[in-house]
């Protein structure tokens, strides 16, 4: 993975970001600006019928790479809620425990979709 090719890719990333928040702003569309550009990211990858671009491939591994530091502010806002939120932590913890099951669970279904549709690309060939 070279610097050209991260940057590119990221770049790549930032427009589709950028495509998918004016989107969002010019339509008023109640799904949020980032899902859009990677909905509209998507279709084109899939559109184009070749496969990843490596720059794409390098720019995506870095930011995933990175991915913890972008949790840290809201995680650090917790500290600094109000008084009256701190009486409602049961719920927040709940609300965070079963968005995380709920995150596992279609992961795994997705996952489980694909690798029935896609059998040859995970060598799950051998096992059947």
């Amino acid at each position: 993975m070279n610097l050209i090719s991260t940057l590119k890719g990221i770049l790549c990333l930032l427009i589709f970001y950028g495509l998918g928040e004016a989107l969002s702003l010019l339509t008023a569309a109640p799904i949020p600006g980032a899902v859009i550009g990677m909905l509209l990211l998507f279709a084109v990858l899939r559109l184009s019928g070749r496969p990843t671009p490596q720059w794409l491939t390098d720019g995506s591994q870095f930011l995933i790479r990175l991915l913890s530091l972008f949790f840290l502010p809201a995680a650090v806002g917790l500290f600094f809620l109000p008084a009256e939120f701190h009486r409602q932590w049961p719920a927040l913890l709940a609300t965070i425990v079963m968005a995380t099951l709920c995150s596992l669970a279609l992961t795994a279904l997705a996952l489980n979709f694909w690798v029935k549709k896609n059998p040859a690309r995970t060598g799950s060939e051998d096992r059947q």
